[in-house]
């Protein structure tokens, strides 16, 4: 075993370290450990090893040999919903219903994260399936979305302010925000 210290980090050390894992790891975690690398020695107010030139070519070289290594993850679709609304059973836990129930508002209605947060009971109007009012639209939701949109609101003690809240560790569910 070699005895190198970890703090401050020789630049052979580091290119070495970042050299091993060029064998089993992708571009992009390489590139953040080296970002880090960097971002400790500079937080503790030591030269940082990752700006030396032997580094920066180890670098390059692995970000041309593992071009192309990366994969874009599969998207969000209504299969996904489904599969989630199904998977929710009476045993289900607080959360795993808040967190279905805001998918599928999110995904049924495409909201953005901004306007997730910002619904509130005023714009739920419900009758078989709900309906949600944005401005001058409005979004019906399907009856699933609805029982399980329906079942999360159940829940919520006061049925003011926003709809989606925040459950502490204990399972409580957070009063207005």
């Amino acid at each position: 075993m070699k005895k190198v210290s970890a703090l401050p980090a020789s630049t052979t050390a580091v290119r070495l370290f970042l050299e091993k894992q060029t064998q089993t790891r992708k571009y992009a975690t390489i590139k953040r450990m080296a970002i880090t690398i960097g971002l400790v020695h500079r937080f503790h107010e030591y030269p940082d090893p990752c700006n030396h030139r032997s580094i920066k070519m180890i670098m390059a070289q692995t970000r041309l040999d593992k071009k192309g290594d990366a994969k874009q993850a599969s998207a969000f679709n209504a299969n996904h919903l489904k599969e989630l609304q199904q998977q929710l059973s009476s045993d289900s836990t607080l959360k795993q219903l808040r967190d279905v129930a805001l998918l599928s508002v999110m995904f049924e209605c495409a909201l953005k994260r901004s306007e997730l947060r910002s619904l509130s009971f005023e714009q739920l109007q419900e009758s078989e399936s709900y309906q949600i009012h944005f401005g001058d639209k409005t979004y019906q939701l399907s009856p699933a979305s609805s029982d399980i949109l329906r079942s999360w609101t159940l829940m919520v003690p006061e049925h003011l302010g926003p709809v989606f809240r925040r459950i502490d560790r204990h399972g409580n569910i957070g009063d207005m925000r």
